[in-house]
């Protein structure tokens, strides 16, 4: 989804889902796709799949709670915000989120009760003392919403027709969360005064809150006719025609805001995130963030989101950057954390990595995705038995890590032949091997059990060595060559990992495994259209059409056995092949059939 092409993203995720209905990550990216795509009951739909599938699992349920309040649903959505606390009490950013979802209700006394526990439990934590002023504000709220309503109330029986009386008296009705009855009486409100441009705004949210997207969206339209430079209204319109999956037209509304008001910060944090969806968009919705930090620089939210969108466009360095600022203006932003350790790894900076992934772990011990790359992070150290211990911990919160408990401690090397050097010999294997080496400089699987050794002791420059000696000893051996590859990416030497993939296929373009290797090169060295070009040509080569095609044409053999790759053989297309490994190094595999 890093090009914005949500409706391709979902096509091959609802391909993968018929291959592994069960998968929780899948139900949750599908999920997430059609809710960034507007399509709100779809979304809900899937959520509560995954759900159902890792009921201990809190994202999917916090992801059905913001999806069903963006539908209207309010209570639902509370119900899912009290679920997520059941599943961990021990995360004070859920209970701030009921708190909120509360209040939103007109339920200021419960609300405000939740502040003030979090605040007597949590005495030392930096926002401690907002959640007080926060519980505080909302002790007398209750009292002036009641007294305001009694103060309409009886400028009314004076006056019926006063749309003034009839506005106040809705504002106050929608604090104590009676919408249904704050919307009919504006509907009186304007049926009094037609020209009320407030009435008209403050029906919009009503309508909003109640899921009817398109009257409220008609009454901001109304309201823009008597004002058309509230850079407010234009907001309001975007987000009403971004829940009605109208990108583009919500995108322009907020460039229409941003031209309003330039020094808004406000207007160019929702403008870039509106670009961020749309195909294309991600220089320009950099453009809008950088703008937005430069009128206001402490804003946390914009240096994390700029750090996103430089992670997804492969730029590590600067995003890691700009997480550092995030994290030093809010130490306890587990995303932030956890991206910037990803961003980490990317640079082959494992040792980083794992402190910010152990920092994750212990602010939101049930976040998966901490253990899973904290197991990551120690398994390339060569930690094994800690790494398979937080792989364990991430499955219990979310079954769909189960592969990484599965896989070898080799997994990032290819799968092809199987290492048998535990973790806890290393040292010796590492001794032996190198001895090996040093009487047959020749010898290639020395080489290569050396390099696999270092890699277990979390010495990669010198299992790099090793493994560009095997390669050089064996070049005919793709899976030495693989081994290498995959340790440049450990590294963080991309451009050199990129080349290394390109080797591979010019050697062997019929091969699935060194296409697939070539597509991850390109995604991480921001190449989205060449990886999305490199991964349909591994899918075809995969195909029961595609292979028919190939062998029609006499340029695949059949299927290869599990756990082998498919090997290319002479015939019509032979030439074809060889022009593609004597290219250059810009060449791009060859189209499916």
């Amino acid at each position: 989804m890093t090009l914005g092409r949500y409706a391709d993203a979902l096509a091959d995720y609802r391909r993968a889902l018929k291959l592994s209905p069960g998968d929780t990550g899948l139900l949750i990216q599908l999920g997430k796709a059609l809710h960034l795509l507007g399509r709100l009951p779809e979304a809900t739909r899937f959520y509560t799949r995954a759900i159902a599938a890792s009921p201990s699992s809190v994202n999917p349920v916090l992801m059905r709670a913001d999806a069903l309040r963006q539908a209207g649903r309010l209570e639902e959505a509370l119900e899912d915000e009290r679920r997520a606390v059941e599943i961990d009490a021990t995360n004070p950013a859920l209970r701030v989120r009921l708190a909120k979802a509360l209040a939103g209700l007109g339920r200021l006394e419960e609300a405000g009760a939740l502040f003030e526990e979090l605040a007597r439990e949590r005495p030392g934590d930096p926002d401690a003392s907002l959640w007080r002023l926060k519980a505080e504000g909302l002790r007398g709220a209750r009292a002036k919403a009641e007294a305001a309503l009694a103060k309409a109330d009886a400028a009314l029986a004076l006056d019926p027709r006063a749309s003034g009386s009839w506005r106040q008296r809705a504002r106050a009705l929608l604090k104590l969360g009676r919408v249904a009855d704050a919307d009919a009486a504006l509907t009186r409100a304007l049926a009094l005064n037609a020209r009320d441009k407030d009435a008209a705004v403050l029906r919009a949210e009503t309508r909003r809150l109640l899921g009817r997207a398109r009257p409220a969206l008609a009454d901001v339209e109304r309201a823009l006719k008597l004002d058309a430079r509230d850079v407010n209204l234009y907001a309001a319109k975007a987000r009403l025609l971004h829940n009605m999956g109208r990108l583009r037209d919500a995108a322009a509304a907020l460039k229409k805001a941003a031209s309003l008001a330039p020094k808004d910060p406000g207007a160019h944090t929702r403008l870039s995130r509106e670009l961020s969806l749309l195909p294309g968009g991600h220089a320009a919705a950099l453009r809008h963030l950088a703008r937005a930090l430069a009128l206001k620089p402490t804003e946390v939210v914009n240096y994390t989101r700029r750090g996103e969108l430089l992670y997804t466009a492969g730029r590590h360095r600067e995003a890691a950057r700009d997480l550092g600022r995030a994290i030093a203006l809010r130490p306890n932003g587990v995303g932030a954390y956890v991206l910037r350790g990803e961003c980490y790894c990317a640079l082959g900076r494992w040792r980083e990595a794992l402190a910010d992934f152990d920092e994750a772990a212990r602010l939101e011990p049930r976040n998966a995705k901490s253990y899973e790359n904290r197991g990551l992070a120690l398994r390339v150290l060569g930690r094994e038995e800690e790494a398979r211990a937080d792989f364990a911990r991430a499955v219990e919160l979310a079954p769909s890590a189960a592969w990484r408990l599965a896989a070898p401690a080799a997994e990032p090397f290819a799968r092809g032949r199987e290492l048998a050097i535990p973790a806890s010999r290393a040292p010796e294997a590492a001794v032996h091997y190198a001895g090996l080496l040093r009487r047959d400089p020749s010898d290639a699987e020395a080489a290569s059990l050396l390099s696999e050794s270092f890699r277990l002791l979390g010495r990669l420059p010198e299992a790099l060595e090793a493994a560009s000696v095997a390669a050089a000893l064996a070049p005919s051996d793709p899976l030495l060559s693989r081994r290498r590859a995959s340790l440049l990416r450990l590294l963080g030497r991309l451009p050199e990992f990129e080349a290394e993939c390109r080797r591979l296929v010019k050697a062997a373009p019929g091969d699935r495994e060194a296409l697939s290797l070539l597509g991850k090169a390109f995604v991480l060295n921001a190449k989205h259209d060449e990886a999305l070009e490199t991964y349909r040509a591994a899918l075809a080569l995969g195909s029961p059409r595609g292979r028919l095609a190939q062998r029609r044409q006499g340029r695949a053999a059949p299927r290869a056995p599990r756990g082998g790759r498919a090997r290319v053989r002479g015939g019509p297309g032979a030439r074809a092949l060889e022009r593609l490994r004597h290219a250059g190094p810009g060449a791009r595999p060859p189209r499916p059939a």
